[in-house]
């Protein structure tokens, strides 16, 4: 027998699902959260940057400018999530110079507050601390009245008449009016007709968690005080562009530092499958064998550093883009899945998200 569980189920657990959870609690509808029990969630290990500046371009660049005010106002409604200003320094080596300067001037002339410092550009910013947002979220969504059920969505099922019936691993399955894929590169899985066969990519992202005691401060490239360091020459979305053409596993590996609650989050690790297909984990010794030699090239000091390697799997954009809105041909059915950037733009686009999805549960378009 079939559990009816309100007007929403949002499937998954991460950034994408819980906003957008609470948004459509503010519009007054009955929403469920599924979502396995113990899962790694890409969301909290990020390093949770927060763009005050269209970083993109386009519409998603404007919504960029908006995401600090939404991050303030989530937090005046649900208490704190970790939300925090900080400065972002975009760092190249000598040898990267010649190409890496006329971009930073560039971004220079365009952002307001901006440093041209030695080897780096310094970026009015703001981030999200992951830890601290793992333990917030599930109060708020408590708080704003979200059900939660612990399982692993296996299929969908449109009903004959209206409204969904999602099939667990475990335990009776669920039905109700409308559904949210939310679930990262899980999403179009469950929907394959999403957006095409191509509609989201996957990666295995993998970073070290370093304690504070480990990292004394002069061992911290410049910049680290105030903030997030990453590559202005950063290698992630090149990989992610060129993985239909690949003919075999590719990886990269960027030198990023940011701060986590009580330490660091130190490099990051991609590894993608040709055409950016699910993949099984990589081996997670090879993985961080890997982001320790990539990171000796700029850091030789904190690649040697002790810390716990941690990898999750990534959504990322397919050729059509993130998945996001109603799905075509499938009523009751939306995605929110696949973005860039995700911290700068799922707290602007999950309320318009369920502003849609609540009117479309009361049959406006």
């Amino acid at each position: 027998m079939a559990t009816a569980a309100g007007d929403v189920l949002v499937i998954g657990g991460g950034l994408a699902g819980s906003l957008t959870a609470l948004a459509l609690r503010q519009q007054g509808l009955a929403v469920t959260v599924v979502a396995p029990a113990q899962q790694t969630i890409a969301s909290f290990c990020s390093y949770g940057g927060v763009s005050g500046w269209p970083a993109l371009p386009g519409s998603l660049g404007e919504a960029m400018v908006r995401a600090s005010d939404c991050w303030q106002a989530l937090e005046q409604r649900h208490g704190p999530l970790g939300w925090q200003r900080c400065r972002l320094s975009l760092h190249w080596s000598e040898a990267e110079a010649d190409a890496a300067l006329p971009l930073a001037e560039r971004l220079r002339a365009q952002v307001p507050d901006s440093q041209l410092l030695p080897g780096r550009l310094s970026l009015p910013f703001g981030r999200v601390d992951g830890p601290v947002l793992a333990q917030a979220l599930p109060l708020a969504l408590e708080g704003a009245g979200v059900g939660r059920i612990e399982g692993q969505v296996e299929r969908l099922e449109a009903l004959p008449a209206a409204g969904w019936r999602l099939w667990l691993a475990a335990g009776d399955p669920l039905e109700a009016n409308q559904v949210l894929l939310a679930a990262g590169p899980a999403s179009s899985g469950l929907w394959p007709a999403a957006s095409g066969t191509e509609s989201l990519g996957m990666s295995w992202s993998g970073a070290l968690e370093l304690e504070a005691a480990v990292c004394r401060s002069d061992s911290l490239p410049a910049g680290a005080a105030e903030g997030i360091l990453i590559p202005l020459l950063g290698q992630r979305q090149g990989l992610e562009a060129r993985c239909l053409e690949q003919q075999q596993q590719d990886w990269i590996v960027d030198a990023g530092l940011a701060p986590r609650r009580g330490g660091w989050w130190l490099g990051q690790i991609s590894v993608v499958a040709p055409g950016g297909a699910a993949q099984a984990a990589p081996e997670a010794t090879w993985m961080e064998a890997e982001l320790r030699r990539g990171l000796r090239a700029s850091w030789p000091e904190l690649a040697a550093l002790p810390g716990r390697f941690v990898r999750v799997p990534v959504a990322f954009p397919g050729v059509h883009g993130p998945l996001f809105g109603p799905i075509a041909g499938a009523p009751g059915l939306w995605g929110l899945a696949g973005f860039s950037a995700a911290f700068s733009l799922l707290p602007v686009l999950a309320p318009d998200l369920a502003s849609a999805m609540a009117l479309a549960g009361l049959g406006l378009p």
